[in-house]
């Protein structure tokens, strides 16, 4: 076991991104996440004993809650300092998410949303039920919670699922993908109230994903993950959003500079200096808990777009990031998990306006004797140099060395009719835009299955089709009679431009363990 007087050095608080994980009444553990040991060790607090944990916020402060006396308050877990709070006499089962209003504790607002249930006034007798969300917040200095009833007028039926603060104001989504916005920043004499209603949610390109509301510098980022498959989900894209306070709308962003987002279920954290910190930045690493198999720990990198995934040990009632503030600078041991770089990476886009005249100018006959020693992906360069070299076949030396090319596909989402593909090979990866892939900006697009040269590729949740990514040849396929997301496997057993050819998909369902094949 351990305390904080003999944590160990790895596992020490603020020393890197670690988790902490609370199982029901034994002592929460401290896991470094990044490390494949996984090493977990007891966290003995005097603060902790007996307690449950509601939230964590900032990386540091935890919300704890004494099930016998009610007692509520805050504590760091980098200074012990504590701060407390008034009773909270409404059930645990009845609390939702909780956000700070600022995160300069103690100046701030806690608010979290909590459900009721409201009997009668509906058609069925007495016995009506209706669950009534509302939200609860105090300062701290406060003798009682206070309520803030969901009145609406209209644009939407109750607040929903997800709250987060900033610069004193809480934006809460509600259940008709809207948000509300709400003024927290609170005096004695003022009390918390819904200043603009309507807040259109962002365009999504899947009907099936994961959504985060995340505070950074002032900023409100919205983080959505796309996933794949019904009952264990997989991460396979991410859209990340920043609310625009001036004219309240989701504007898309392809970075988020020098920032690091950590994001689980339970909390939120976002590392506004990264690279300051020894971190790579331009990161978001994902507790994904959708999963028969226990917690996977996404790692999505923003500038190419590349994702790493480590299943963690065991499950947990409920897994905090703990990434204080106070996260030591000048750390320059980066995290395990990101020190696989992808060096010697090629644009096909880039300009070779300047290389062309003098390459070109190299007798034909010379360059047949290099292509057989070079990738496919050179060879095609090499045909698009000029009008003789265009001429220039593989030779049968590239086929007998490589009967069956592979080659890695994934598709830029963010882009029109461009995707990569990785060379296992000579372990290059490339950037190509042609029109094997049908131009997409507002549905999401993912390769499923390869066969014969041919890629199927899914668009949105009702269509797909099939495309060869080197020639550019496109068949489409009729519309998906069901949902895109609710298929486990699928093939197609001919090329798809023959007469002949069956696109078969299997569904299982885990109760009836049946299989259901569909041909279209």
């Amino acid at each position: 076991m351990a305390s904080r007087a003999n944590m160990p050095p790895e596992l020490e608080i603020g020393s890197r991104p670690l988790l902490i994980r609370f199982n029901g009444d034994d002592q929460p553990t401290i896991m470094d996440p990044f490390d494949g040991s996984f090493r977990e060790v007891t966290l003995q607090l005097d603060a902790l004993q007996g307690k449950q944990c509601l939230d964590c916020f900032q990386g540091e402060w935890l919300l704890m809650f004494d099930g016998g006396t009610k007692e509520c308050f805050l504590v760091s877990l980098v200074s012990l300092s504590r701060i407390s709070l008034p009773p909270l006499l409404t059930p645990l089962e009845n609390i939702y998410m909780c956000a700070l209003s600022s995160p300069t504790l103690p100046d701030c607002t806690i608010m979290f949303i909590s459900e009721r249930i409201k009997y009668g006034g509906g058609g069925g007798g007495d016995g009506d039920e209706e669950e009534e969300r509302y939200l609860v917040y105090c300062r701290p200095g406060d003798e009682e919670w206070w309520e803030l009833d969901d009145e609406t007028d209209g644009t939407y039926h109750a607040i929903f699922d997800k709250i987060v603060g900033s610069q004193g104001t809480m934006y809460v989504r509600t259940d008709m993908h809207t948000f509300v916005a709400v003024n927290a920043a609170l005096s004695s004499s003022s009390d918390a109230c819904i200043e603009r209603r309507g807040i259109p949610h962002p365009s999504t390109m899947r009907w099936s994903r994961k959504e985060y509301l995340v505070e950074s510098d002032g900023d409100v980022f919205l983080v959505q993950f796309y996933t794949h498959g019904f009952y264990n989900s997989e991460v396979v894209d991410i859209d990340i959003h920043r609310l625009d306070t001036s004219g309240y709308v989701w504007e898309k962003v392809e970075s988020i500079g020098d920032r690091t987002i950590f994001v689980s279920s339970s909390n939120c954290v976002v590392l506004s200096s990264a690279s300051r910190a020894g971190i790579q930045p331009g990161c978001v690493h994902l507790l994904h808990e959708d999963c028969s198999d226990g917690i996977r720990l996404y790692t999505i990198r923003l500038h190419d777009r590349t994702m790493s995934c480590s299943l963690l040990p065991g499950f947990s009632d409920s897994m905090y990031w703990v990434v204080p503030s106070s996260f030591k600078e000048g750390l320059r041991e980066n995290l395990t998990i990101l020190s696989s770089q992808f060096n010697n990476k090629t644009k096909l886009n880039e300009d070779m306006g300047q290389a062309l005249a003098p390459w070109s100018t190299l007798p034909v006959e010379m360059v047949e004797e290099l292509v057989p020693r070079i990738s496919l992906i050179d060879y095609l360069n090499v045909r698009g140099v000029c009008k003789g070299w265009n001429l220039i076949s593989k030779p049968i030396q590239y086929g007998k060395r490589y009967p069956i090319y592979p080659m890695l596909m994934s598709i830029c989402s963010s882009s029109v009719g461009m995707f990569k593909l990785f060379d296992p090979i000579v372990e290059k990866e490339y950037t190509m835009k042609n029109n094997s892939l049908v131009p997409c900006k507002d549905y999401f697009q993912m390769p499923l299955f390869t066969k014969d040269g041919r890629v199927l590729v899914i668009r949105g949740d009702k269509y797909m089709y099939a495309a060869n990514p080197i020639t550019g040849d496109v068949v489409e396929l009729p519309e998906i009679p069901l949902l895109g997301e609710q298929f486990d496997g699928i093939s197609f057993s001919s090329p798809p431009n023959s007469p002949n050819c069956i696109v078969c998909s299997i569904h299982k369902e885990r109760v009836s363990k049946t299989r259901s094949y569909s041909r279209w």
